[in-house]
């Protein structure tokens, strides 16, 4: 999340400026939003980063009045009317689905993408060719599906090496194989609840 508010941060820490909530919309490009699609809960982020991608965007979604009107040949001039814009944009996206009006969009290379729940992710058909979603063994949980690299090498899932560590698991790799403490210096700091592989309940603030 940090890098999506950098910019933000610089500004506010350089020029000691807040800047405005801009909520789906951004400070440089324009259209940018999302939108809701023809299903129940079924939304399509689309930006436009070029004064392209704004033509090819037109022409989707029949707006050719759009186009060919100068006041949006720009960036600046369609955010000055930016409500009008994500109106006729929103007028199109209810009549498809999030991943038909995806494709269309993405056809004419119209950065687009459908905004999906956790649950459809797993059956999102680019994470599946991918072989993102992977099996994996660990103590407690037993077998579960994880989500894997976001990138590949060689066109090859990078692999998952281990599970993430349980509570404890590498406590003699660290304080004895890494900080050098003995045995008994480890025995200790486990009797006085310090370190363990099992977590310890919160006690009661005493009245």
């Amino acid at each position: 999340m940090l890098s999506l508010v950098a910019p933000s941060i610089v500004e506010q820490s350089v020029h000691k400026n807040v800047g405005v909530r801009l909520g789906n919309r951004h400070a440089v490009h324009s259209p940018h939003g999302c939108f809701r699609c023809k299903g129940a809960d079924d939304w399509i982020v689309i930006a436009v980063a070029t004064d392209e991608q704004w033509n090819e965007l037109c022409q989707v979604i029949g707006r050719s009045d759009f186009k060919n009107n100068g006041e949006f040949d720009t960036a600046n001039g369609r955010r000055a009317r930016e409500g009008e814009i994500e109106a006729a944009i929103g007028a199109w996206t209810k009549n498809y689905s999030g991943d038909e009006a995806m494709a269309l969009l993405q056809m004419k290379r119209v950065p687009a993408g459908v905004a999906r729940s956790i649950s459809a992710l797993l059956h999102d058909p680019h994470l599946i060719q991918r072989n993102y979603w992977r099996y994996i063994e660990r103590p407690f949980a037993k077998r579960y599906l994880s989500g894997g690299t976001f990138y590949v090498e060689n066109r090859e899932p990078t692999p998952i090496r281990r599970h993430a560590p349980t509570l404890g698991q590498d406590n003699a790799k660290v304080f004895s194989g890494m900080l050098g403490l003995t045995e008994s210096q480890l025995c200790s700091l486990a009797a006085r609840g310090v370190i363990g592989t099992e977590a310890i309940p919160k006690q009661a603030p005493a009245k």
